[in-house]
């Protein structure tokens, strides 16, 4: 039951649109956690014992293959439609981590240069009071430093 509503949850939050990947990054990491399909992302390649291999072993690969799937559906859940097709076909749950870590997980110098020109654009919002106007502040410097780019003062 509690495997569900974690799902569903990550069904109704944030997609990953190509241009959010670190918080959705996040975001996935942690519900991984909570459904304990952590270990799906970080065992090996998931290839099927061979014959020779004892029965436990082919236990072991079983159990670990239904916490793969399910891992594989939470994360393929949690992409744009237009992006499943593009990654539904990888074999393993950690194969499609890896991949969508390739493709999203860089920050691009127009990406960098669009936080810090938003950074150093930034005023307080009339509306919002001086706590939400810190956190949207500490926000942006937490998506600088997470880019690699050091803030110093000028």
């Amino acid at each position: 039951m509690a495997t569900k509503n974690v799902i569903a949850d990550l069904v109704k939050g944030e997609k990953l649109n190509g241009d959010n990947y670190d918080v959705w990054h996040k975001k996935d990491e942690i519900h991984a956690e909570r459904t304990r399909a952590q270990g799906a992302l970080d065992q090996g390649d998931g290839r099927a014992p061979t014959e020779a291999q004892p029965l436990r072993d082919h236990t072991a690969y079983q159990k670990w293959n239904q916490k793969d799937r399910s891992a594989r559906y939470t994360l393929l859940s949690s992409l744009q439609n237009d992006l499943i097709g593009q990654y539904d076909e990888l074999p393993t749950c950690k194969a499609l981590w890896e991949q969508l870590k390739f493709t999203f997980g860089g920050t691009s110098t127009t990406r960098l240069r669009s936080l810090v020109i938003k950074f150093e654009e930034y005023t307080k919002d009339p509306k919002h009071t001086m706590s939400e106007h810190l956190r949207v502040m500490s926000n942006m410097i937490g998506k600088l430093r997470d880019a690699g780019h050091a803030l110093i003062d000028e």
